[in-house]
């Protein structure tokens, strides 16, 4: 029993479940079911493993930040938060795995039942909103089972609206309902659209923007993050000295140390 209870806690199997059913229902071949489950479950553990370097790797810099300027601060970033979360509190760890997995099937049953023909693929964005979810309802004083119950109905039905709300959008710039977008920032994005909408009539599109070419290096994510992320270090680093940072490094130069870290923030990324 132990077996089965510890099972539905795991956050990485719950996952693999998920990605297992939905694979299922597309009726894909039982070669691709079994890669894209397997897959899941490796994509949750390096994405778990960026998290925890994400947190490792900012820490330094909030602590130096704060000891340069003398402003407390805090470093945010969704998965560096809902990491950390589940590393600090067990209960929002083992919940959250439930309600993700529980989650997504309301999700296909209110799909299946209702005008909202939409199921939530987007992984990580599951794993994020049902740790956000277990936490509110931890922080509001409900036990592990409320947060259980109450977490998968929410789980379930934000899944299902999400995708809804961008729908007119996405039907709006592709031409067509061939898929939809499942992803967290979706309020912002759509209440975006409909300002560019009443303002940016007529503007340059940001796609036919050209950088000189000694500049194009910027297109590349991993490099734009890098460089920007080795600017704030360094600066602070320098201003905070080899004595403050030799706090965090370990003897390692400060100046190394510096570029190393943002290198490792950017990496795990």
């Amino acid at each position: 029993m132990n077996f089965f209870l510890e099972l539905l806690q795991t956050p990485t199997i719950i996952l693999a479940i998920v990605a297992l059913i939905g694979l299922i229902a597309q009726r894909k071949k039982f070669s691709e079911v079994l890669s894209g489950t397997v897959k899941t479950a490796l994509g949750y553990l390096v994405l778990s493993a960026g998290s925890s370097l994400l947190v490792t790797e900012i820490l330094p810099f909030v602590g130096l930040f704060q000891e340069v300027f003398n402003l407390s601060g805090f470093a945010t970033g969704s998965e560096i938060i809902v990491g950390a979360m589940q590393d600090a509190v067990p209960v929002i760890a083992s919940t959250s795995a439930i309600i993700m997995g529980a989650g997504f099937l309301v999700n296909i049953l209110l799909a299946r039942i209702t005008p909202l023909k939409y199921i939530f693929l987007t992984g990580h964005m599951m794993w994020i909103n049902s740790v956000a979810v277990a936490f509110c309802l931890y922080s509001a004083g409900m036990s592990s089972g409320a947060i259980i119950g109450i977490g998968i109905v929410l789980q379930g039905i934000i899944l299902t609206l999400i995708p809804a709300i961008a729908q007119p959008v996405v039907r709006k710039i592709t031409g067509s309902d061939d898929f939809a977008i499942g992803h967290l920032t979706t309020l912002g994005t759509v209440s975006s659209a409909y300002v560019g909408k009443l303002v940016g009539k007529g503007s340059k599109s940001a796609e036919d923007m050209k950088l000189p070419e000694g500049l194009k290096f910027f297109k590349d994510t991993s490099m734009s993050i890098a460089i920007v992320m080795f600017v704030f270090y360094m600066l602070v680093v320098i201003l905070a000295g080899p004595e403050s940072v030799g706090a965090y490094s370990g003897g390692t130069n400060y100046l190394i140390y510096g570029l190393l870290k943002a290198l490792g923030f950017t990496y795990g990324l």
